[in-house]
């Protein structure tokens, strides 16, 4: 029986939509299901409700009086999380907890998403303008150089996250993209396309075929190979490169990223009980779009990789430039963040 054949899309249709589309997919593999992105610690540790953190007959005696039997300040009883709110309360107490959240992820990594994004695209720029039938183009911006350079942005990521448990999220979200690249956006084995190209026989994409779509997959397996030998792999790094390999271009690229992360964030919210589907999407679709556009328009300038150092000998260039870098802009959720892993009990890895 012969494969089946699928037709040409419209013109009409855009590849780099598509990818879009394929992306926004809440049940693609790559791994935020399992993050809370510090919510569940921060629920546990009665921030979303703090009056309600502590049954009243649990709270201790201030005023002298003896506390109940077994009722004692340090008798050995846990605090408990909060009891679940009604949405009146629930919507803005998370709402809060989003906006702030949100910012210092975007103030914190979509520097790197830039530049992984920029460097992925002057090596597929380079790469077409190079000679014909050459593998490595003799601009500077080659495959092996902007792997290189996206090792040095994953190891500057990595100095630059404050804890383990963010460390941990990261990299494994990361790598989880790579993987969704090379086997879940490629072609499907036994599919030919109209042009007669047909997926690997193991899901991954063919590397050696032509055009502009095979040096953007040997880019990405280039980098891919680089994560297996010790690169961290960090999601901002993996975003920018993937987007970057499937033609999407920046601005879409930063909102996706952001989006994406803000609906995981609502989605662990969700599973925690904290409110309902009904509200999550009242709050993705309003609260969340302003703190998302805001974030987009804020978004500074980072340092150059290449070094601190300033014009004209200035000796304080260094700092100016630091300041317009990755920065944190909410450390007390980064602190609640790190403690993830002193929970009792818990429902996700981060």
């Amino acid at each position: 029986m012969a494969s089946p054949t699928l037709s040409p899309p419209p013109a009409s249709v855009d590849t780099a939509a598509h990818a879009l589309y394929v992306l926004l997919d809440s049940n693609l593999p790559t791994g935020g299901f399992v993050a809370s992105s510090g919510l569940e610690s921060y629920a546990k540790h009665g921030f979303l409700s703090p009056s309600r953190a502590y049954g009243v007959a649990d709270a201790p005696d201030i005023r002298g009086a003896r506390a109940a039997p077994g009722r004692e300040w340090g008798a050995g009883r846990a605090p408990q999380s909060a009891a679940p709110l009604g949405p009146s309360k629930a919507g803005p107490a998370l709402a809060q907890f989003a906006a702030a959240e949100v910012d210092n992820f975007a103030a914190s990594t979509a520097w790197y998403l830039r530049e992984a994004w920029a460097c992925v695209r002057a090596a597929l720029a380079a790469t077409e303008d190079g000679p014909e039938g050459s593998e490595e183009p003799e601009e500077p911006e080659g495959t092996q150089m902007a792997v290189a350079r996206l090792v040095r942005l994953d190891e500057m990521h990595e100095a630059t996250l404050l804890s383990h448990v963010a460390r941990r999220a990261s990299r494994a979200q990361g790598v989880a993209l790579l993987t969704l690249y090379a086997r879940g956006l490629s072609a499907p084995p036994g599919v030919y396309e109209a042009d007669g190209e047909a997926g690997c026989a193991d899901g991954t994409v063919d590397e050696g075929g032509e055009g502009g779509d095979a040096r953007a997959a040997a880019l990405v397996a280039a980098y891919k190979r680089a994560v297996r030998r010790g690169a961290p792999g960090h999601l901002a790094v993996c975003f920018g490169a993937v987007c970057a390999a499937l033609g999407i271009d920046y601005d879409t690229a930063h909102h996706l990223y952001l989006f994406t992360h803000a609906r995981s964030l609502l989605s662990a919210a969700v599973r925690l009980n904290v409110v309902g589907p009904y509200l999550s999407t009242q709050l993705l679709a309003h609260p969340l779009r302003r703190t998302i556009a805001g974030a987009m328009k804020s978004e500074a300038a980072g340092p150059e990789t290449d070094g601190f150092e300033g014009e004209g000998g200035d000796e304080w260039a260094w700092a100016e430039e630091a300041e317009r870098g990755p920065a944190t802009t909410w450390p007390l959720g980064e602190i609640l963040a790190a403690r993830h892993d002193l929970q009792h009990s818990r429902i996700f890895n981060s």
